[in-house]
């Protein structure tokens, strides 16, 4: 779902649009972004610094604290939106390979109660590849839709 500027005339920006041809309907329903930075601001900095090595632990703070205040305060627009409850937190890995689990799962995940997928990057992709792949990522097995596998 786009949330950019799409030029005159246009529904979506021009990589949404072609994501949304490449994906034949296989979009997310509802899209809810958090937040947005502007460059060289303080949030931008947390955003860019909550996952570095070592990781900032004041900015894991400041970005958990958003993240749960617009989920508690969002909660009823977000499962209307779903069409239903919740039942997992899905964060989308790093496609460079960072090791463990993505930040957000122990910023959010954990203060929300619910249990994390872990969805794996797979790397038939380069990381560097923006382009729209049905199977970009795939969940743990017990959770996998068709046959595919990475």
């Amino acid at each position: 779902m786009c949330r950019s500027t799409a030029g005159a005339g246009y529904t979506v920006c021009f990589p949404c649009g072609q994501h949304r041809q490449a994906a034949q309907g296989l979009l997310a329903d509802a899209v809810a972004p958090i937040a947005y930075a502007i460059k060289r601001t303080q949030h931008a900095h947390s955003l860019a610094v909550y996952k570095a090595t070592p990781p900032s632990a004041q900015a894991k703070r400041s970005l958990s604290s958003l993240a749960v205040m617009f989920i508690a305060f969002h909660w009823e627009c977000l499962t209307g939106a779903a069409g239903g409850p919740f039942t997992h937190l899905v964060t989308v890995p790093s496609t460079r390979s960072r090791p463990g689990p993505h930040p957000l799962e122990s910023m959010v995940a954990e203060r929300v109660g619910l249990p994390a997928l872990r969805p794996i990057a797979n790397p038939a992709h380069p990381a560097e590849d923006r382009g729209f792949r049905t199977d970009r990522f795939c969940c743990p097995a017990p959770f996998r839709r068709g046959a595919g596998s990475c």
